[in-house]
């Protein structure tokens, strides 16, 4: 495993410090909306800030993932953000959620954020009634419409003292519906940070074979066996719905290698093998390809597994 930096570009959050990242528009599009109420709580950008997100490009078609342009270094000193183009679907914010596509981009060295964080192909759920009254993303993402483009600078301090700004590109989309797999098995949902949950259908039974079922499909390079590929991962056992490990809920990624004859169990050896970088797959795992007869604390043996597994990069 290889842990990744907490205070780095990570997923899109609404915490007390949120690590989110901002993408801009054209200037000329939108004037720049200030993040910031009166509330003393909340520090509010200066005009050079202001002037900052208002100077960053967006390109491309709504529902495109778009390409953002800037000039590294790219920073902010309080959190900012703009509407770029106000949707035109239904008007979302029930409950105060809002489902987003988002693309995040580190300001100093112009990078995308790696794809645990970045992720247009994989909607993230923002909670915004968790939001400080005046916070940025309400300017932008309360009670506004599906199809609706905002952008957003936070700066994100550093251990080391200095601050580095994210950069984000948020698309409102429409709520999606669970995914549902085929009849009788598993759904799969996932939280604001990205990370999954299942639901085990009752009557549910596990398959004699391996089913490798894509989520969402990522539009990176296929994985070949003999690569070194880095996940994210949850899993569950099938008879229970309970879930036994997560790399999500360590905050670290996991390293396959090499993939189709690593040491991990043979459902993740063949059902990764061939799937494209940036995918999220679930895999209902057979005893004979889990842990066999014998299990393997706390996974009792003949165990039918349930993966959720995002496939971040292969090399």
């Amino acid at each position: 495993m290889k842990n990744r930096t907490v205070r780095a570009i990570t997923a899109l959050t609404l915490g007390g410090a949120l690590l989110l990242s901002a993408c801009g528009a054209d200037a000329q599009d939108s004037d720049a909306t200030p993040s910031a109420s009166e509330s003393s709580t909340i520090a509010p950008p200066t005009a050079a800030d202001i002037a900052a997100l208002a100077a960053v490009t967006w390109s491309g078609e709504a529902g495109e993932k778009p390409t953002i342009g800037f000039t590294p270094p790219f920073a902010v000193t309080a959190d900012v953000s703009r509407v770029f183009a106000e949707g035109t679907g239904d008007a979302t914010g029930v409950d105060g959620i809002v489902w987003v596509r988002a693309v995040m981009i580190n300001g100093t060295t112009g990078e995308e954020a790696p794809a645990a964080a970045s992720s247009w192909d994989a909607p993230q759920m923002i909670d915004l009634s968790t939001a400080p009254e005046g916070h940025a993303l309400l300017a932008v993402l309360k009670d506004k419409k599906v199809g609706t483009q905002a952008l957003y600078a936070a700066p994100l301090p550093q251990d080391d003292g200095t601050s580095i700004t994210a950069l984000t590109a948020l698309e409102i989309i429409a709520t999606p519906p669970a995914i549902s797999l085929s009849e009788g098995m598993p759904t799969a949902t996932f939280d604001e940070s990205g990370a999954p949950s299942i639901t085990v259908q009752p009557g549910f039974s596990g398959p004699a074979d391996l089913i490798t079922q894509v989520l969402s499909e990522g539009d990176g390079p296929v994985v070949e066996a003999g690569q070194s590929v880095t996940v994210n991962y949850s899993g569950w056992l099938q008879s229970t719905g309970e879930k036994f490990d997560s790399s999500w809920d360590r905050g670290t990624t996991f390293d396959v290698s090499p993939v189709g004859s690593a040491a991990v169990i043979d459902g993740w050896n063949q059902g990764l093998v061939g799937q494209k970088v940036g995918s999220k797959v679930m895999l209902v795992i057979p005893p004979e390809l889990g842990y066999g007869a014998q299990g393997k604390d706390p996974i009792p043996g003949d165990a039918t597994l349930v993966f959720v597994v995002e496939i971040i990069a292969a090399k």
